[in-house]
C-alpha cells in the first residue's frame, strides 16, 4: 500500500490554494466591494461571473458611461491583484427591434487597455441565453436542441426498458431543460410556446409507445403531467408565494403588497403590479407574476404554508383545466 505524504509548508501571501473548500467563500468576500467602484452601472454578481447593466437614451451617452465605468472596474481589479479577462467579456445593447432598426449603426467602441471588447447580439448568463430583443428565441432554440437529443436517447433505449424507467430518464434528462429559470423566460409568443409543447408531446408518445393519432392531452393526463404552459404558470405562482418573506430580498423586491384604504371584497393578499407601457414589462416576471397572483382565489393566496399552497394551486389548476376541457 502506498504511503500518504504531505508536502512541506509554504507561506501564502496572496490567494488561496486551488480546489480548496474555503476558496469560493473567501473569493466572494474578496470581491464583495466591487460595486463600490461604480457610479451609474448596476452590477449583478454570481461567484466569478459579474455583469453590469447601463441605461441611456442615446448610443453616445451609453458609450461614455460604459467606457468611464469599465476604467473604474479595471483599476479596482488591478488594485486587488485581479485582471479582467477581455476575451470573455462581451457587450450587448438590449432594446426593441424597432429601436435597433432605427439606428443605422449601433456599434460602440469599448476597450480596456487598448483591447476592444467584443459586441454581440446574444449572450449566455448563468445558463440562460439572452438576445438583444429579449425575445428568448435563441434560448428556446438551445432548449429544443438539448431536448430533441434527450428524446432521441429515450427512443433508442425504450424497447429495452420499462415505462417506469423511461419516465425516470425523462425526469432527469429532459424535464430540467424545460424547467430551468422558466419563470423568467415564460413570456413567450405562441410559436416558441408551441415548439416546446410539441417536444413534450413527442417525448410522451415515445415513453408510452403511442402513435401520433393518440391525443397528447390524453397521454399527459394518463401520466398525471401538466402541459408546459400550466407547469410554468404553477412554478411562477410558487415563486410569487415564496416572495412572501420566504425568499431572499432580491426576489421579494420583485413584488409589493397592494395597500388600499378601502376594505374591498376579495382584496386580501393581493399584490401591486406596475402599469405596463411596453410588451417587455408585460412579459416580465414582476408583472405577469403579480397578475397571476391577483387572479387566484383568496383561499389559495392566503394558504399559511408553502406545502398547503402547492396543494391548493394544483387542485385549483386541475379544476380550471377540467372546466376548460369540458367547454
Amino acid at each position: 500500500m502506498q504511503r500518504k505524504q504531505l508536502s512541506s509548508a509554504s507561506p501564502l501571501n496572496c490567494g488561496v490554494p486551488q480546489w480548496s473548500i474555503i476558496g469560493p467563500f473567501l473569493f466572494l468576500i474578496y470581491i464583495n466591494d466591487l460595486p463600490n467602484c461604480l457610479n451609474v452601472g448596476s452590477p449583478r454578481m454570481y461567484a466569478d461571473d459579474t455583469s453590469v447593466t447601463f441605461a441611456a437614451s442615446t448610443i453616445t451617452d451609453l458609450e461614455t458611461q460604459i467606457n468611464s465605468e469599465i476604467k473604474h472596474i479595471d483599476l479596482w481589479l488591478k488594485a486587488n491583484k485581479l485582471s479582467l479577462n477581455v476575451a470573455k467579456t462581451e457587450l450587448m445593447i438590449i432594446s426593441s427591434r424597432q429601436k435597433l432598426q432605427s439606428l443605422n449603426d449601433y456599434t460602440i467602441n469599448i476597450n480596456v487597455d487598448g483591447v476592444q471588447i467584443n459586441q454581440t447580439n446574444c449572450s449566455k448568463s448563468l445558463g440562460i441565453t439572452i438576445d438583444e430583443n429579449l425575445s428568448w428565441k435563441a434560448h428556446i432554440h438551445e432548449i429544443s436542441t438539448k431536448v430533441s437529443s434527450g428524446i432521441g436517447a429515450i427512443r433508442r433505449v425504450r424497447p429495452f426498458v420499462s415505462m417506469h424507467t423511461a419516465i425516470k430518464i425523462y425526469k432527469n434528462l429532459i424535464e430540467p431543460h424545460f424547467d430551468y429559470s422558466s419563470v423568467i423566460w415564460d413570456g413567450l409568443s405562441q410559436q416558441p410556446n408551441d415548439k416546446l409543447q410539441n417536444l413534450q408531446n413527442r417525448a410522451v408518445r415515445v415513453i408510452t409507445k403511442s402513435s401520433f393519432d393518440t391525443s397528447s392531452r390524453y397521454l399527459l393526463n394518463s401520466l398525471g403531467w401538466d402541459n408546459l404552459s400550466i407547469r410554468r404558470t404553477k412554478q411562477k405562482a410558487n415563486l410569487t408565494k415564496c416572495t412572501n418573506n420566504l425568499a431572499p430580498a432580491y426576489l421579494c423586491n420583485l413584488f409589493a403588497p397592494r395597500i388600499s384604504n378601502y376594505d374591498l371584497r376579495d382584496a386580501k393578499g393581493k399584490l401591486l403590479f406596475p402599469k405596463p407601457r411596453t410588451d417587455y414589462l408585460k412579459r416580465s416576471c414582476s408583472y405577469s407574476g403579480a397578475l397571476l397572483w391577483n387572479n387566484l382565489p383568496e383561499e389559495v393566496r392566503t394558504a399559511n404554508s408553502l406545502d398547503l399552497f402547492k396543494r391548493s394551486i394544483h387542485r385549483w389548476f386541475s379544476e380550471q383545466y377540467s372546466h376548460t376541457a369540458n367547454m
